[in-house]
């Protein structure tokens, strides 16, 4: 998947995603952008949350394997998504499947729907099928378009 700073940011800004990300059952096969490292995660396994009393950190643990990939400090559950004050931590970057997967069409449907959705769309504002299919799903759940810095409702 290719990923560019662009569709870090649509996504950040795509508040409906992030909230349908965080109430997934399991995050397994979701793609990452952690703020705080500026790393990208692949999910592989069920996450669970590790306290080191020792050295007062707190880290991500995968169930199987127990890595401890990603240290933070005043990490846990609760900050997984975003801090106190708001502002995400982790970003969820869908892929263009998982995109296609929150419309509830046909495929056929879909694609026709998507390639007229195409022809009328300012296009010269993404730079990725990525942020093309991030757009689409948008502008059809939720009647928002990307302004350049945020998805703003589409007056009519």
């Amino acid at each position: 998947m290719y990923i560019t700073s662009n569709y870090i940011k649509q996504c950040e800004k795509a508040e409906e995603i992030q909230e349908l990300w965080k109430d997934k059952k399991s995050h397994i096969d979701d793609k990452i952008y952690i703020k705080y490292s500026e790393e990208f995660l692949l999910i592989t396994e069920e996450i669970e949350f590790y306290n080191d009393e020792e050295t007062d950190k707190e880290y991500i643990v995968f169930k199987k394997e127990k890595l401890l990939p990603i240290p933070f400090t005043k990490f846990n559950k609760e900050t997984f998504y975003q801090y106190d004050d708001g502002e995400l931590n982790v970003v969820y970057l869908p892929t263009q499947e998982q995109l296609q997967d929150m419309i509830d069409y046909d495929w056929y449907g879909i694609f026709k729907e998507f390639y007229w959705w195409f022809g009328d769309a300012d296009t010269e504002k993404y730079t990725s099928m990525n942020e093309l299919w991030l757009a689409f799903v948008i502008k059809k759940k939720w009647n928002k378009i990307w302004d350049g810095d945020n998805w703003i409702k589409e007056v009519k």
